[in-house]
């Protein structure tokens, strides 16, 4: 049940802080990680972070709340990403319904 006031979820964001150029915004690198094809092991990471993030809320027996990730649409083109999260979600002993999926739309 929610408390007025309450957290009821978060979301994993990936920022990319370059040595040089500072904080780069995700509409910079989102594009070129797509081109590249390092959008897939960059997601499988957002994905295991997110996990290791739940089970460690977990263990300190915070308040856990489902956690969304935003994936790539080129995501959905890879073979695997099912597999992906189900290995993450064993491997960090995570329930499923802790972790939501948003798809981002492309431009």
């Amino acid at each position: 049940m929610c408390q007025p006031g309450g957290l009821v979820g978060a979301e994993a964001l990936v920022r990319w802080q370059h040595p040089r150029r500072g904080l780069v915004p995700p509409n910079e690198f989102i594009p070129v990680a797509e081109e590249s094809g390092l959008i897939v092991p960059l997601t499988a990471w957002v994905v295991r972070a997110a996990c290791r993030q739940l089970q460690q809320w977990q263990r300190a027996g915070l308040q856990v709340v489902p956690v969304s990730v935003n994936f790539s649409a080129h995501s959905f083109r890879e073979d695997g990403l099912d597999e992906m999260i189900a290995a993450a979600l064993r491997e960090f002993g995570i329930m499923p319904s802790l972790l939501e999926g948003e798809i981002t739309r492309a431009c």
